[in-house]
């Protein structure tokens, strides 16, 4: 389930790209529509099975969420100026300071064979985008990245600590309300406002936008399974 629920963002990741680039929607705009159809479709595959959690919970879930709504703003940002690839390779970086917070803070252990099966995969990962010529220089789109792999450790140690708690259909829909308080305010600017309305007039965009949030869910869902029945290292 881990291993399909990180291949599956490549599909909204180059839909973002398209948009960004060919479409020339601003990026606070995107984020809003984005972030409006992940809420309805989390919303409709979690409400049957919603429980609820307690105050204290729902105010974690809700933090994790605006961490994600900083990351999503942070992410689309550097796809303005930088490579898909440059963006992807780095953020996907993220799952070995996972794998060190979650020792410290969770108490996990992390085995030798675990250690290495990470290395492996970032290094995987580094080395498919230098053999497309992926350069690590220090512009302003690669610290943004770095920032969002910062912010990402902080919400996965989160994440694990909720859903050893609660189950995953309560903590989906309420993280992506979280997400929404953040990306929420552009919508007191009169731009994105004006630029979301031509959005939702290019049936073409909206459909893409539809669509891949919809995958995004989909790879949410099974990420969420298999963090609540493994270790965040895993």
């Amino acid at each position: 389930l881990a291993i399909i629920s990180a291949a599956l963002p490549a599909i909204p990741n180059l839909f973002d790209k398209y948009i960004i680039f060919n479409k020339k929607y601003g990026i606070k705009a995107l984020a809003v529509a984005s972030i409006s159809f992940y809420i309805l479709f989390s919303l409709i595959a979690a409400a049957p099975f919603m429980k609820g959690m307690d105050i204290e919970l729902t105010a974690i879930t809700l933090f994790v969420g605006f961490i994600y709504g900083i990351i999503t703003y942070l992410i689309y940002k550097a796809f303005a100026s930088e490579q898909i690839t440059v963006v992807t390779t780095i953020y996907n970086t993220y799952p070995i300071f996972v794998a060190l917070a979650a020792a410290v803070f969770l108490g996990e252990t992390v085995g030798g064979m675990a250690l290495v099966g990470v290395v492996l995969t970032v290094a995987g990962v580094v080395l498919v985008s230098y053999s497309s010529k992926l350069k690590f220089e220090m512009r302003k789109g690669v610290y943004l990245v770095f920032v969002g792999v910062l912010l990402a450790v902080v919400a996965q140690i989160l994440t694990k600590f909720v859903l050893g708690k609660v189950g995953f259909w309560d903590f989906l829909p309420i993280s992506t309300i979280g997400h929404f308080l953040f990306l929420g305010w552009f919508l007191l600017e009169k731009d994105v406002r004006n630029e979301l309305k031509k959005m939702f007039e290019d049936t073409k965009v909206i459909g893409f936008v539809a669509f891949k949030e919809m995958v995004w869910v989909f790879s949410t869902a099974m990420f969420l399974t298999a963090m609540s029945i493994q270790k965040v290292t895993l």
